[in-house]
């Protein structure tokens, strides 16, 4: 039922959301940092943090069902928007073509081109190749720029999206949202730290 409570959850979404709101302040006082294309993925992903706190940290009959579907749509937007704003970031923070960094935002829309033509099943597909290709230009970005940082933020995301999901659970008995929300915390501290190299 999706107005119970998981405070489990709640607690891995409010250390994400926190998260979020550390490597904003960082990055706003870090004077090497000049465009703002990473405060997008941080705020996508403080927002469904915050919605999350909200879903499975407080036990509401009414609204239990619209905070569960704010949240699915919350989280699916951050997945979508949040890697192609840092591809981007990092394309712009090392001084490549403009147009190539716009690019990766661009490839937000094939997911939402694919699922008003296709469905949803197929819109999940996109959504995961879409991913892959911008984590493999994020790979080759700051493998060129020896940014191992950004490399490191790489593997994490990978580790995170691919590997550990949102759905299910992992060891029997731990809801795999809790270790993504835990490894987004990973994926704030990294962005900060690939942008200060």
């Amino acid at each position: 039922m999706s107005s119970s409570t998981r405070y489990s959850t709640a607690l891995a979404h409010l250390f994400s959301a926190g998260a979020s709101v550390w490597a904003f302040r960082a990055l706003r006082n870090n004077p090497y940092y000049r465009s703002t294309w990473a405060y997008g993925t941080l705020g996508l992903f403080f927002v469904n943090s915050t919605v999350g706190v909200l879903r499975y940290g407080i036990s509401n009959p009414e609204y239990g069902d619209k905070v569960a579907k704010v949240s699915r749509k919350t989280l699916l937007v951050g997945l979508v928007c949040g890697l192609p704003c840092i591809a981007a970031e990092l394309y712009l923070y090392y001084g490549y073509r403009r147009d190539v960094a716009f690019a990766h935002l661009g490839s937000t829309l094939i997911p939402v081109a694919v699922q008003l033509l296709m469905g949803s099943n197929s819109a999940r597909n996109s959504v995961d190749w879409v991913t892959a290709g911008n984590l493999l230009s994020i790979f080759v970005v700051t493998f060129l720029e020896s940014n191992y940082y950004g490399l490191a933020m790489t593997a994490c995301y990978t580790v995170n999206y691919f590997l550990i999901t949102t759905v299910g659970y992992l060891f029997e008995h731990v809801p795999a949202l809790d270790l993504f929300q835990y490894g987004l915390c990973f994926f704030h501290y990294f962005i900060v730290k690939s942008l200060d190299n």
